[in-house]
């Protein structure tokens, strides 16, 4: 008998330490967007690199993992977030077994869906496709007649920059308004409707001199005029570029476009100064992609809107290491940004003093807005 109730202890605890290990091993590899339980308070930093600014602590209690960055995770709680090694966070966490049963119960309630963010982001899709298919009925019906205040303005099919380019306007063209909708004009033009950006179109006909190739304006609006102008060339001739060279072959290999970002990453977490173009200095993000590019024999224009003139067009779903990401101004008046594309849809830029030289994805919600096109130039 003393035989037998020690075998079964034995397997007893041997059970228990089998479970102690496995709920080890749950959190042996941390994962993006999962939560977990922080045991303990820790100080997080501004960016993933060692010698980086420690810049708060965060309490215990749940925490997200919103981002992973080689041996790096951002971790955010109660309106706080910073990087810190995965390493660290590793000891000072526990799987949050109370998330865990707080999804079963909810996925009971929901009649046995697997996923409750996966059901609202289908439900948003859903509904963005619905709007898409609805536009038509969302237009604001007006009338009056408008005046076309850029060169070269394109009429599309559709209101958004991607749909069919039907017929182009000069300066000053007359059109007659039939209604707006999300920033643009419907318009009946010869008997045909189409749209085109409210931002280039003028309640009065604009004065102009007789120097019309140089849109030579007078009076107080003649800046609006110009700058309305350039952003229009700017933009027709990213789109037309894109659409003769998108089937074209890249300049060089893929390796070349590796050596440009493993060489850029070298300057992560450099500060950024308006005007700079050397780490001696730190860097504006004109003068990042100038320095970089330079260190492999390539010239580029030093400001933003002027590296769109550099290299060939390169069409967003054939971006490659290495090649020049685009974009516009923070009022989204002009081109006023660019940095590096590096892969997997992240690019490096010089992007503010605030940040500096960092990685950020080009689906963030300030530059998806923002995006003009690419350029290849090595």
């Amino acid at each position: 008998m003393i035989t037998f109730v020690t075998m079964i202890t034995t397997k007893v605890e041997a059970t228990e330490n089998d479970e102690q290990v496995e709920q080890t091993q749950n959190i042996e590899n941390i994962e993006k967007d999962k939560q977990y339980n922080l045991t303990k308070e820790v100080k997080v930093k501004t960016l993933p690199l060692i010698f980086a600014i420690e810049k708060e602590t965060i309490p215990s209690g749940n925490i997200r993992v919103t981002d992973i960055l080689n041996d790096w995770c951002k971790i955010e709680n109660e309106g706080k977030s910073g990087w810190i090694r995965i390493n660290t966070i590793k000891t000072s966490v526990k799987q949050d077994n109370n998330q865990e049963e707080a999804k079963k119960e909810e996925n009971l309630n929901t009649e046995g869906n697997n996923n409750q963010e996966q059901t609202n982001s289908s439900n948003e899709e859903e509904s963005n496709q619905n709007q898409q298919e609805n536009k038509t009925e969302e237009v604001t019906e007006i009338s009056k007649t408008g005046y076309v205040k850029a060169d070269g303005l394109n009429i599309r099919k559709e209101p958004t920059t991607s749909s069919e380019a039907i017929h182009s306007l000069s300066f000053n063209s007359k059109v007659k308004i039939t209604g707006e909708i999300d920033g643009w004009y419907r318009i009946d033009y010869n008997d045909q409707i189409g749209y085109v950006s409210q931002k280039y179109v003028s309640d009065t006909k604009l004065p102009e001199t007789t120097a019309r190739g140089g849109y030579d304006r007078t009076t107080a609006s003649s800046e609006e005029n110009t700058v309305a102008n350039q952003e229009a060339v700017e933009e027709n001739q990213v789109e037309t570029e894109e659409e003769q060279e998108e089937e074209s072959t890249a300049s060089a290999t893929s390796s070349e476009g590796n050596d440009v970002v493993e060489f850029a990453k070298k300057y992560l977490g450099y500060k950024y100064v308006a005007g700079g173009s050397s780490p001696s200095t730190g860097f504006d993000c004109s003068g990042f992609t100038t320095y970089v590019f330079r260190n492999f024999g390539v010239s580029l224009n030093r400001s933003s809107k002027d590296q769109i003139k550099n290299g060939t067009a390169v069409s967003k779903s054939n971006l490659q290491p290495g090649d020049i990401v685009i974009f516009k101004n923070r009022g989204k008046t002009a081109i006023g940004h660019v940095g590096i594309y590096i892969g997997s849809g992240n690019f490096i830029h010089a992007a503010n003093k605030k940040e500096g030289v960092v990685i950020t994805a080009l689906s963030s919600s300030y530059y998806s807005q923002r995006y003009v096109g690419a350029r290849r130039v090595i």
